[in-house]
């Protein structure tokens, strides 16, 4: 728990979302999200509780508390700052958004949209050019798209 000292004041404090549970992951429970404690004027915001997947499914890591937060009262999420306190993908996760993110970056250069802004929107390059680009490379995974980040299953 995180204390945002101060005398008297009207601060917010937010905790993060649990985790999820994707795939056949019976009898298993997603990780609670973080909190805080507020004295004062100030703001505390948990991260996201960490993801739980089964088999044939691979998802991202938990947010941050930054990110959590931004998206709470609607504002833009900057990419540099919602990387710090994240939690860890479940595992081969970051492999698979390594080959994802090379089909974007390819598709995004070739049609001359290519920024780290379109790099940062996981909408900006279809899933169908996604998921075709994957089976044409004979992998077994495909791509979906769940708030605003990719996930992985086998079909």
């Amino acid at each position: 728990m995180v204390e945002v000292p101060g005398s008297k004041g009207n601060g917010l404090s937010m905790g993060g979302p649990g985790g999820r549970v994707s795939g056949d992951a019976r009898g298993v429970q997603g990780g609670h999200g973080g909190g805080g404690h507020v004295a004062g004027d100030g703001v505390v915001v948990g991260g996201g509780g960490g993801h739980v997947a089964g088999p044939g499914v691979w998802l991202p890591p938990a947010r941050s508390g930054y990110e959590v937060h931004q998206r709470a009262l609607g504002l833009p999420v900057d990419p540099y700052l919602a990387q710090f306190g994240r939690g860890g993908a479940t595992p081969g996760y970051n492999e698979k958004l390594a080959v994802v993110d090379r089909v974007r970056e390819t598709y995004l250069r070739s049609h001359s949209k290519f920024s780290p802004e379109s790099m940062y929107n996981v909408h900006s390059v279809s899933l169908d050019y996604i998921n075709g680009a994957l089976e044409a490379m004979n992998e077994d995974w495909r791509a979906r798209i769940f708030e605003d980040q990719f996930e992985f299953f086998l079909p």
